[in-house]
């Protein structure tokens, strides 16, 4: 089978094709982060960086995009196995994920949102005085 793969930036998702396919996000280390099938990559991966999907706690770790053309759920199943991305939540249940990477992920993001907020804070009180 002629698979077509093609990868992306996120700031270049514009770019990305309406087609049926599977979706593989990766952070700047080339990680992987979360597998996902479609009917229509553009659509579903542009809902995933607007953070109106299920993704939305830690879409600002994502860098890259990985897509793969005209492929359905079965080879998201292989390619899922293949690559045990971080949030993905089937790979949580069956024990396949790398569970330590994830947890330290999370906890970035926690302290990522801890630092947006003390920044708000920091600038609401700089706006009083």
């Amino acid at each position: 089978m002629d698979i077509r793969r093609h990868v992306y930036s996120v700031f270049n998702a514009k770019s990305i094709p309406h087609c049926q396919g599977v979706y593989v996000f990766y952070d700047d280390d080339w990680n992987p982060l979360y597998v996902g099938v479609t009917n229509d990559l553009r659509r579903r991966i542009h809902s995933h960086l607007s953070n109106n999907s299920n993704t939305r706690a830690y879409t600002h770790l994502f860098a890259f995009v990985e897509c793969f053309l005209d492929l359905n759920i079965i080879h998201e199943e292989e390619i899922m196995k293949s690559l045990n991305p971080v949030f993905n939540i089937s790979s949580l249940l069956n024990g396949t994920t790398n569970r330590v990477r994830r947890e330290e992920l999370l906890d970035a993001v926690k302290d990522m949102e801890k630092l947006i907020r003390d920044r708000k804070i920091l600038h609401l009180q700089n706006e009083w005085f």
